[in-house]
């Protein structure tokens, strides 16, 4: 899919996976943070802005919350990027933290196709970007080149995923033949056997006659 729009394997695999990592550890922290912040009596606009320009107030309110200023940094990033994954893809921040555990590749088509409408909220693609902190230029330009073949990357995991399915059942049903095929030799080979040595017991005594004779 990515190669359909001039986007090389190994750069668009690598910048794709960053931005997985980003989606699930949004879908994952997020509801936990929010319910920290909840505890500030702010809103995640205030305490961004409060982070920003008043630095000894942030830290008094760390402090107040038994936090280091860093641990209540960590906390308004994760609620900040659970709001904007779910506001790109116009679901709630639980419906996205459901839809991510259940379809991380149809998470991550619906946050494409809706990046892929330039006036999202008035904003263009990039710069909704940029306020979600993804500015890393190979990121971002793989991201921005994928928006146009979505579609095609769901139609090819899922085709991946069908031809997975289809030669595990396979690969199933050939160990299991196999292993029968096996118990058969194994019960052949042991009836060999047995007749090798009924057939000896039965004719050693002649050859034994034979034997004497001989000498």
């Amino acid at each position: 899919a990515m190669s359909s729009v001039g986007i090389e394997a190994d750069m668009g695999g690598s910048a794709m996976s960053k931005l997985l990592i980003q989606m699930q550890v949004a879908a994952e922290t997020g509801d936990e943070a929010n319910a920290v912040l909840a505890k500030t009596g702010m809103s995640l606009r205030e305490l961004q802005m409060l982070k920003s320009h008043d630095s000894e107030a942030w830290g008094a309110l760390a402090e107040e919350m038994n936090l280091t200023k860093e641990e209540l940094n960590r906390f308004v990033e994760s609620a900040s990027s659970l709001e904007n994954f779910s506001r790109v893809t116009g679901l709630s921040a639980d419906e996205f933290k459901k839809k991510f555990g259940e379809d991380a590749v149809g998470a991550l088509s619906l946050f494409l196709g809706n990046l892929d409408d330039t006036n999202l909220q008035g904003k263009t693609a990039i710069a909704v970007l940029e306020e979600m902190g993804i500015s890393e230029v190979r990121l971002r330009d793989t991201i921005l080149r994928t928006t146009g073949a979505s579609d095609m990357l769901v139609d090819a995991v899922g085709m991946s995923n069908k031809a997975w399915e289809e030669n595990t059942a396979l690969s199933n049903e050939a160990e299991q033949r196999y292993a029968t095929l096996e118990s058969r030799m194994q019960t052949a080979k042991n009836a060999l056997n047995d007749i090798g040595i009924t057939i000896g017991e039965k004719l050693m005594p002649h050859v034994e006659k034979a034997i004497e004779k001989i000498q």
